[in-house]
């Protein structure tokens, strides 16, 4: 048993070294610095570029394991083309069956950013939009019939927590305290 255990341990495929580099420059890019925003100017390019990779990897079938499906699907989220998140969305169902459990939420999330961007409702409450520069962040259009039993099992807040979360998003930063303080 302890033999058969090491032979399968052994054949099983490794994440993809390239992918987990592109994944963690991704993640990066959108986490500034403390009081610093995203300089969309300079990640969208990178953007790109780790899109049309992993379309390639993808074509070529470079993704064996359910956390490499899992990471090119985060990566393909961020496309703009609504062909970019329905492919995020497959991989998301595919790194499951594979049991990657990270991959829940991002399902629910790249189906809700297709419909989004083929202009119908989301279903699960996770994509926001503003209507352009110094506009308010609202909860994307949504149509209410699924449950939050079923967002809760994909890891995905409530649709009251979602409506919270744009009121949140769109509240003005509460003011700091000055350095004058307590003189």
């Amino acid at each position: 048993m302890l033999l058969l255990l090491a032979v399968v341990l052994a054949s099983a495929p490794a994440d993809n070294s390239e992918l987990a580099k592109m994944f963690d420059e991704d993640q990066a890019d959108r986490t500034p610095a403390t009081g610093s925003s995203i300089d969309w100017i300079k990640v969208a390019p990178r953007d790109d570029a780790r899109l049309a990779r992993v379309k390639q990897m993808y074509s070529s079938e470079e993704l064996k394991t359910g956390t490499d499906h899992w990471r090119a699907a985060l990566i393909l989220q961020h496309g703009n083309a609504p062909e970019d998140a329905l492919l995020a969305h497959e991989l998301c169902v595919a790194a499951l069956v594979l049991g990657e459990k990270q991959a829940a939420w991002l399902a629910a999330a790249s189906e809700d950013r297709f419909l989004m961007r083929i202009s119908r409702p989301q279903r699960f409450g996770t994509q926001f939009r503003s209507g352009g520069p110094n506009q308010p962040m609202e909860l994307y259009t949504t149509d209410g019939a699924v449950t939050d039993s079923l967002r809760r099992r994909l890891g995905v807040p409530s649709l009251a927590e979602a409506k919270a979360r744009a009121v949140r998003m769109s509240s003005p930063p509460p003011p700091q305290p000055s350095s004058d303080a307590g003189r």
